[in-house]
């Protein structure tokens, strides 16, 4: 078939390949377009030309995951397991301490506080990630007519994993 090519023919070679690992680095095509062996005098333009083609986006994609993967972010699961492991501190109870001026020490008061901010953003990142929330969007406009139109935009999130279970909430308060 003419139309679909092979892995092995879709492969960048040569300068091409050399620029998208550049650019991955720091994001300067120019600057990558000479490291590939490109003159400085036509750097710009071969860098907007390569920029421009499919497979090198796609190539430039396939390049940050493995930097995700290998480097500062770490993997998807990691970034999930931190988000969670945030959450769980973020949500645990710790003791208030007030200065006893009698024993000039801290002392528990017997109240209790957590990072509830904290914590519930951690829950509606990881409720997103999982496709639990609907995030909504109310708009109302006036027609020429001077009639209002309302419209409600409801997205929901793809779910990366169960697609059979799983409880689905709206993203904020709806007001009636």
């Amino acid at each position: 078939m003419e139309g679909i090519k092979t892995e092995e023919e879709k492969r960048l070679k040569g300068r091409a390949e050399k620029f998208c690992e550049e650019y991955v680095i720091d994001y300067k095509a120019e600057r990558a377009a000479v490291a590939a062996g490109y003159t400085p005098e036509s750097a710009r333009n071969a860098a907007w030309r390569l920029l421009k083609k499919d497979e090198v986006r796609e190539r430039i994609r396939e390049l940050e995951n493995i930097y995700i993967e290998h480097h500062s972010y770490g993997s998807k699961e990691r970034i999930i397991r931190e988000t969670w492991n945030t959450y769980e501190k973020a949500s645990a109870a710790v003791p208030v301490m007030a200065w006893d001026y009698d024993e000039h020490a801290y002392k528990e008061t017997g109240e209790y506080q957590f990072d509830g901010k904290t914590a519930a953003k951690c829950l509606e990142l990881l409720m997103k990630h999982h496709g639990m929330l609907k995030e909504k969007v109310d708009a109302s406009f006036g027609t020429c007519e001077g009639e209002k139109l309302e419209i409600t935009v409801v997205h929901e999130h793809e779910s990366t994993e169960n697609e059979h279970g799983g409880a689905e909430f709206e993203h904020g308060a709806k007001d009636d």
